[in-house]
This record gives structure tokens, sequence and C-alpha cells, in this order.
């Protein structure tokens, strides 16, 4: 049997496959947890000086509800439309009722992209400068109901 460099010695626990059976284990031990809160439609739209931002990603973080405290992001792109809905466990499967901040950011394309290659037309500088992203400093707030949620237009400016 090849040695790869590892010397177990009968009786001892050798330090890196103790590393491998907790990089294995540890995922089942934790596990989501946050899995058990529900979560609510949650639709919305982002127009930037009164135009769609198609390509923008909105990130909400929780201020208050059962996410809060959590890592949970519930998160969505903005179409050709300017129209996101937002998906926490799945894309577009909704967000756990609460107050939210808003992060906005909104890739531009990167340099040197071929015209039609939509892996690029988004992965470039944030057309917002940084403006929108900290939701801290953005200004954007959101609750999200229990219920269908339609939220008014992010007017970016």
């Amino acid at each position: 049997m090849p040695n790869y460099g590892i010397n177990v010695v009968k009786g001892k626990k050798h330090p890196v496959f103790i590393a491998i059976l907790l990089l294995n284990v540890m995922p089942l031990m934790t596990g989501c947890g946050n899995e058990d809160l529900p979560v609510y439609p949650v639709a919305g739209g982002v127009r930037f000086q009164g135009k769609p931002a198609a390509g923008a990603e909105v990130i909400f973080h929780p201020l208050s509800g059962p996410a809060k405290g959590t890592r949970l992001r519930p998160n969505g792109r903005a179409d050709e439309f300017g129209k996101f809905a937002l998906g926490t466990y799945r894309a577009g499967d909704g967000a756990p009722a609460g107050e939210y901040r808003i992060g906005v950011v909104w890739p531009g394309p990167l340099p040197n992209a071929a015209p039609g290659d939509s892996e690029a037309s988004h992965g470039g500088p944030d057309r917002l400068r940084g403006r929108y992203g900290d939701p801290e400093k953005s200004g954007l707030k959101a609750t999200v109901s229990d219920s269908n949620n339609e939220l008014p237009p992010l007017e970016l400016k």
C-alpha cells in the first residue's frame, strides 16, 4: 500500500487523518440550520436615472425578523426590464419576513469584452461606483411580510 508521506503509528491518530475527518464530518454536525425559516415571494425593480438597471444585483441584509443574526442574505439580479425576484435558499424562492437594509451593485462590462458575451457584460466595475453597495450607507430599506411582496422600484441616482 502506498505511503503518500503519512506515517501512521498503531494506536496513534495522525493529525492529517483527524483534519480530513473533521472537514468531512463538520458540515453534517453544523447543518444549515436556517432552512427552517419560511420564505415569502418578493419581487421588485431597480432603476437608475429612471431607466431599468439590467444586471443590477440586489442584496437584502436583515435588520429584524427570523433572519436577523443569521448568514441569510436574500438576493436577486435585475432582468432586462430592471425586475428582480429575491431568493434565499434557491433563486426566486423569496425571503423570510422582516425588516431589511438593501445593498445594490451594478456590474458593468469587463474591459475588452466581446460584443454579445453575456458573462463579460456583467463582470466589470460597479457602474454605481459603490454608492449603494454598503447597505449601512445606501439609504435603501424594505419590509418583507408573510405574504406575497411586490416592492416599489428602487430608484437610484
